[in-house]
């Protein structure tokens, strides 16, 4: 199962992969992730920590998915991945194909324009800063200036 949105302030598409990324999967899983390269924003975070299981077949989809990212110029990360099959990916080492980040938090930071676009506080599903400010702390929120 995959549960999709989308966070209003940053346009980033957030993907939240349940149970096994297999062959008996596969299909079903590439399709809709591939509709969703095309018609999300660009910009995707796919948040595997509900994988349970990881095989060939789900490491392909997974290659798919960044190929057509590739091509259509986005960007595509992972987080919260669980420690066996973050395992598999540095044995098959494809972390240095997927940019991967410990939380959804972190990899929607990760896709924030370094240059000085934005201006002011962010954070994503945190509680408002306090009105004294931002302590810098990504627990609490982010100041870009």
């Amino acid at each position: 199962m995959i549960h999709v949105a989308r966070d209003a302030e940053t346009g980033v598409d957030l993907a939240y992969i349940e149970g096994p990324l297999s062959q008996s999967r596969g299909t079903t899983l590439r399709a809709a992730l591939l509709d969703l390269v095309g018609t999300g924003s660009g910009k995707l975070v796919l948040n595997l920590a509900g994988v349970t299981f990881v095989d060939s077949h789900g490491l392909a989809t997974l290659v798919s998915v960044w190929k057509a990212m590739s091509y259509r110029e986005g960007r595509i990360v992972l987080s919260a991945i669980p420690g066996d099959i973050e395992a598999l990916f540095e044995l098959t080492r494809l972390q240095s194909l997927f940019e991967i980040f410990p939380s959804d938090h972190a990899a929607v930071l990760s896709m924030m324009p370094s240059d000085k676009e934005l201006v002011g506080e962010y954070q994503i599903g945190l509680p408002v800063a306090p009105s004294g400010g931002c302590d810098g702390s990504l627990s609490q929120c982010m100041t870009l200036a």
